[in-house]
């Protein structure tokens, strides 16, 4: 998203840094927009409540429009205090489709999008014992123990 405001606003990353981490429930706390802690899944723009996800649309919503590079939607574009919820449904559907549209347009690849997810969060797995060598496989769940890998050559 930072990279994105750039690219959209004409300034460097740091100018809004502090709206696009405000986006993110835990950002600031984490001190990374890379890092998301567990507890705080289904919440910000991934929230089922309404009146949670509006107050971080609304900072998405301050931050577009700054970006100057394309043609923003009236609706991202008005400035009131009263929002009705028929009313936020269509700025989060036109917020949605400006970010998607104009990531995929500035970096040739699909954007990950907030959502609520339908499990419960927890860990991939418990850590392997310090005496054990392992390589992590990019696939959940997956171990290699090396020592078994060497007896096969």
């Amino acid at each position: 998203m930072a990279a994105l405001d750039g690219c959209m606003s004409g300034s460097t990353v740091s100018d809004c840094y502090h709206l696009v981490v405000v986006c993110f429930p835990d950002a600031a706390e984490m001190g990374s927009l890379l890092i998301a802690k567990l507890e705080c899944v289904n919440q910000g723009l991934g929230s089922l409540n309404w009146e949670q996800r509006s107050r971080y649309l609304h900072v998405l919503k301050c931050l577009m429009m700054g970006w100057t590079a394309c043609t923003l939607p009236k609706i991202i574009m008005e400035e009131k205090i009263v929002w009705k919820a028929s009313e936020l449904n269509l700025l989060e559907e036109a917020v949605t489709k400006l970010y998607t549209q104009e990531f995929y347009d500035r970096f040739r690849h699909a954007a990950i999008v907030p959502r609520c997810l339908s499990h419960a969060a927890r860990t991939i797995a418990p850590l392997p014992q310090a005496n054990e060598h392992v390589v992590v496989d990019p696939w959940p769940l997956m171990y290699y123990k090396l020592s078994m890998l060497s007896k096969q050559k």
